[in-house]
Formats: C-alpha cells, structure tokens, sequence
C-alpha cells in the first residue's frame, strides 16, 4: 500500500496552513528536517501498525513549514520516492518535481491559477514514455484550498479524480479518488478542539477488509498517548505510546506497546532553523 501517495495529498492540502504541517508532524518551532526510522518487532506481521508518519522517510520544512522535499525510503535504508515542492506567496503549489527511483522515472509538475474563477491548472511532464505529458484542473473553495483536482492523460482523457472536503476551520476533513469513475479510495478525518486529528479513516477498494480506522487518545500535547486500530471487522486493537523528547521539546523517540510488550520504536532525528 503506497503510504508515501496518501502523505503526498495530504501534506499538499495542509502546507496551505502551515501549523497544519507541524501539528500532522507532531514537532512545535522552526523545524527544519525530520528523518524518521521504523523498527519493529519480528512477531509482528503486517503493514498497518505504525502510523501514516512513522515509516521511513525524510521530511525538509522550510522556515514557513511548509514542506518542500520529502523522501521515502525501502525497509533497507534506501530512497525510493523523492517529491521536491515549491510555493506561491499564498502558500500554494506552483512547482513539483517527484523521482520514482526504482522505476527511474521522472515526474515534473507546474501550476497556475486563476483567483478570479478559483480555478487552476497543472500540467505534468514525465519521463515514461506512456505518461509524457497530462494535465489536472483544479477547482478551489472561497479560502483558496483545492476542493476537487481531475487528472487527464496524455490523450486527452479523464482517468482520476480527487475531491477535498473542509470542517468549517479549514481543516482537511476528507478526501476521496476515483479512478476511471470508481471509487478507488477514500480517507476522512476527525479533530479536537485543538485541532489534534482524534480519528482517520483509510478506506480502500483493494483491500479485502474494506476499512482501516486509528483512534487517538491525547493528554495536554500534540502527540497521542494510544491509538486504536480497527480493522474491517476484527477486533479493535489499541497500542499505547512511551517518548523520548529532545531539548525543545519534540519526541525523537517513540515506542509501541502492545500488551505492555514493546512492537515497535520510531526514532526520528530533527534539526532547526
């Protein structure tokens, strides 16, 4: 399952706003790079333990909090997925550069917008040779956050669809894709009055189980203290959370608990501006 794609639009929307940023990342102040490694226990089985932020990847911030690379990386320490991103004064995407390394593919995006009609246009030239060159219309709300993205291939076609919904403070309360017309997936998400994201669903057409649901527990700060997972019709099962915080404050630490027996250890490596 691609997590790097669903982080992808998910950060997209939210460097719209950058303490949205910080608060998905779970660090406060001038962050400038966050490198995240994930070990876990080998009793464990399965792809959907830690959460969409605890996988191996790199994460560069620039002094506003947007993100502007972000890199994915194979469970043997080698990058896989590299996206660069740059921004308009409004905080939104003019320019993309995404390298699929295993594939040796390159991917380069440029935006334009038009504030009067919300409207905007983004057109993709990529190094395969089946996917030179595509197109996206995008459709804005009033605030200037995209609300509904098509993709068109190089034929002229329609082949997906993204649609963006709000809560009424702007946060990214869903998402949902179709591919060809079908639904493909779907994510929605829930906050407190803190704006901490407390549920997230993650539905897949290709998954046999149909949906995975995390609940998240807080106590005073932006990172949770337990998350439920729930699995299609399994049993719900709920890890708790032990830290490690460096001299500002952010965790560079995290360890799954499962039944009081340690699953999993995050460790993450941050600099600052």
């Amino acid at each position: 399952m691609n997590h790097l794609f669903i982080i992808f639009f998910f950060l997209c929307t939210l460097s719209w706003g950058q303490e949205d940023v910080r608060l998905s990342c779970q660090v406060k102040g001038n962050v400038k790079s966050i490198d995240i490694t994930k070990e876990e226990s080998d009793e464990i089985e399965g792809d959907f333990l830690v959460d969409s932020f605890d996988y191996n990847m790199s994460i560069i911030l620039d002094k506003k909090g947007r993100v502007i690379k972000l890199t994915s990386y194979s469970e043997k320490g080698k990058p896989s997925d590299i996206k660069e991103t740059t921004y308009d004064n409004k905080n939104r995407v003019v320019k993309e550069t995404v390298l699929f390394l295993p594939e040796k593919i390159t991917r380069k995006i440029s935006y334009s917008y038009n504030d009067k009609e919300k409207k905007g246009t983004a057109i993709a030239h990529s190094s395969h040779k089946s996917d030179r060159r595509t197109r996206r219309e995008i459709t804005l709300n009033d605030e200037g956050l995209p609300i509904r993205v098509i993709f068109f291939d190089s034929d002229g076609e329609a082949f997906k669809e993204i649609s963006y919904e709000y809560n009424k403070n702007q946060k990214l309360a869903k998402s949902t894709i179709y591919e060809d017309g079908e639904l493909e997936r779907q994510v929605s998400y829930k906050y407190d009055d803190k704006g901490r994201i407390i549920e997230a669903k993650h539905y897949y057409i290709a998954f046999p189980k149909g949906d995975i649901t995390y609940k998240y527990v807080y106590k005073d700060d932006i990172y949770p203290i337990e998350h439920t997972a729930i699995i299609g019709d399994d049993d719900p099962e709920t890890l708790t959370f032990k830290y490690k915080f460096d001299s500002k404050g952010n965790w560079i630490e995290k360890t799954y608990f499962l039944d009081e027996e340690a699953v999993a250890i995050i460790k993450r490596k941050i600099t600052y501006y």
